[in-house]
Parts: structure tokens; C-alpha cells; sequence
């Protein structure tokens, strides 16, 4: 029996140690990799051998196409494994925004804080005393519902958001005093955040689908030159009549013998392009395609800041209404508990 149990635990660290040597061995070839392109200038094309999770970033990582969902996805046809990887992508999306609104609550938490706190406590609000009366029997802090709201879960410094005093500083800043204040506002709020997340949807599927056309593009550019190069012979021929001499071979006909294969493929990704192109007129225009791809992706981060102050207020907001019903809950305990001593009490008497 000590025999066997010791043979598993040198088994055991011998795959510890081969764990280790793997991270190893990633880094290493991770930090060769990155050293060739800095030297040949490739600066854009860098390696990360570690993990999302052991980079501290919540994303979740895409799934590997393979080799034929890769090509089914450039000829633009949706595979199971592509449409993971878009749904991953979006979810990411999300928590990008998040991020974003993070970063946006601590600025936001900075312009709120250098509010002299004899003014915020001058500002009379059935809101600001909601917070106070929940802070009083909740060791000075706010709750948080127990199923998190759609906007809390994606703001991930939730600590902000029990915070008494930064509530009540971000109530000061709206100028609310009435919760029904706060649901027109959050109406209007959630209407702006559905409408610049249709906006974006729209904007990454048609991003997706340039991307898609720029992609499969630079696998048939090849094959278009070889085309063009043979019309180009054919051409200059047909204009200047045959000048290798009657009984030489056609120098147009001779470069077509030799790429007969190439052309026939630059028909087949002619075709196959043109059928990915939604617009009516089928026309190939890369150029186009790029002008239009960096314009979106511009606008669409012109969008991130306006998301992520939608996700914050939304979310500060949804602790603002949780703690309105939370402190009905408590205020009813609470009569119900006196209530009860007061029976005690008499019946102690009786």
C-alpha cells in the first residue's frame, strides 16, 4: 500500500512540474516570437502567452474555428462555431462597456466628492433620506438586491454603489427629490441605452460583414492580377495585330496555358465574392469597403462613453429603487416587531 500511495504522489509531482515547465515554455516562445518582430518591425503583432484570467481580464476567450468552418466563414457562410464566436464577441462588447463604466464611476466619484458636504446635507430629497434611513440599519451602507439587476451586474466597483455618501453626492448632482423624478429619468435613460445598443448591433453586423469582404478579397486579389495580366496581353495584342510572327505562338495564349489554373480559381472567387455582396449592384470595390469599415468603427467607439454612462446611471439607479423597497421591508419588520413586544409586554402584565 506505501508503495502504491508513493508512486501516485511522484506521479502527481511529476505533472506539477510538467504544468510549470509548460508555462515556461509558452513564455519563452511567446518572448522569442515578440523579439523577431520587433527587430523586423512587426511591433503591431504581439504574443501574450498568459491567459485572459491570468491577465486580470474578465473577457471570455473565442473558440477555434478549424481549418472548414474558417473557409465556410470567409465565403460568408454562418457555421455553429462562428456563430459562438459572435455571440462571444458581443458579450465581450458588454463587458467592455463595462469596463468603461467602471472608469467612468471613479471620474464621476471625483467631480462628486469635491462637493462640500454642508451643501449635500442642505438638499432636501425623499431620495437622500432613503439612503440615510437604509444606511442607519444596514451598518452605514446601502443594499444590493440579491439577484443582481441587468445594469448592477455589468458594474463590476459595486462597492460605489452601497456607498452612502457617493449617492448621496450623485443625487445632489441629478437634483432629484422624488423617486418619481428618478423613474422618468430612468425611462428616458433606458430608452437612450436600447437605442445606442440597436446602433451598435447594427454597426458591428455591418462591420462584421465588410470585414468578411475585405477578408475573402485578399484571397482572390491574387488571382484577379493574373487575370488582369492576361486581358493586358490580350489586349495589346488585339490592337497590335499578332507581332511574334504568323507561324509564334500568341504571347496572351501562352500566359493562359501556363495559368489556366489560377484563372479558372479567379472565376470561381469572382463569383463566390459577388455573391456576398448585398448591395444590388454586386460591385467589387475594396477601397470603398475600407473607407466605409474605418468610418464604423470609429462612430462605433464614439458610442462607448455614451454606453457606459447609460450603464452606470441605470445601475445607480436600480439600487436607488432596491433600497426604497428594501426600507419598506424594514420599516414593516419593524412595526411588526413592536407590535409584538407591545403584545408581550401586556400579556406580561395581564
Amino acid at each position: 500500500m506505501g508503495t502504491i500511495e508513493g508512486g501516485c504522489l511522484s506521479f502527481i509531482f511529476i505533472r506539477i512540474e510538467c504544468i510549470e515547465d509548460i508555462l515556461v515554455w509558452r513564455k519563452d516562445l511567446a518572448d522569442t516570437i515578440n523579439a523577431v518582430n520587433a527587430k523586423i518591425g512587426m511591433t503591431d503583432k504581439f504574443w501574450e502567452y498568459r491567459s485572459f484570467k491570468e491577465q486580470g481580464l474578465d473577457i471570455i476567450p473565442q473558440i477555434h474555428l478549424g481549418e472548414k468552418a474558417s473557409a465556410m466563414e470567409r465565403a460568408g457562410i454562418r457555421t455553429i462555431r462562428g456563430d459562438i464566436n459572435r455571440d462571444i464577441i458581443a458579450r465581450n462588447a458588454i463587458i467592455d462597456a463595462a469596463r468603461a463604466a467602471y472608469e467612468r464611476a471613479k471620474e464621476e466619484l471625483a467631480e462628486v466628492m469635491a462637493i462640500p458636504a454642508t451643501v449635500v446635507k442642505a438638499f432636501k430629497s425623499e431620495i437622500i433620506d432613503v439612503i440615510r434611513k437604509v444606511a442607519e440599519r444596514n451598518n452605514s451602507r446601502l443594499s444590493l438586491p440579491i439577484v443582481k439587476g441587468k445594469f448592477i451586474g455589468a458594474v463590476s466597483d459595486r462597492a460605489s454603489l452601497q456607498d452612502k455618501a457617493k449617492m448621496e453626492a450623485y443625487v445632489q448632482s441629478k437634483g432629484w427629490t422624488t423617486f418619481d423624478e428618478v423613474q422618468a429619468e430612468r425611462k428616458a435613460t433606458q430608452a437612450e441605452y436600447e437605442k445606442l445598443g440597436k446602433s451598435r448591433g447594427d454597426m458591428s453586423a455591418r462591420m462584421d460583414y465588410l470585414e468578411k469582404l475585405l477578408g475573402f478579397h485578399e484571397q482572390y486579389e491574387p488571382y484577379q492580377k493574373v487575370n488582369a495580366e492576361y486581358w493586358k496581353l490580350k489586349k495589346a495584342e488585339e490592337k497590335n495585330g499578332k507581332p511574334l510572327g504568323f507561324f509564334k505562338k500568341s504571347q496572351a495564349e501562352e500566359y493562359k496555358r501556363k495559368h489556366q489554373t489560377e484563372l479558372n480559381t479567379y472565376k470561381i472567387y469572382r463569383d463566390t465574392l459577388k455573391s456576398m455582396i448585398v448591395e444590388p449592384d454586386k460591385k467589387i470595390n475594396p477601397k470603398a469597403w475600407t473607407k466605409e469599415l474605418d468610418g464604423l468603427k470609429e462612430s462605433y467607439r464614439k458610442t462607448e462613453r455614451p454606453l457606459s454612462d447609460a450603464i452606470v446611471d441605470l445601475a445607480k439607479m436600480e439600487v436607488l429603487n432596491h433600497n426604497k423597497h428594501d426600507l419598506e421591508r424594514m420599516l414593516q419588520n419593524e412595526r411588526s416587531e413592536r407590535n409584538r413586544t407591545h403584545t408581550r409586554n401586556r400579556d406580561q402584565i395581564l
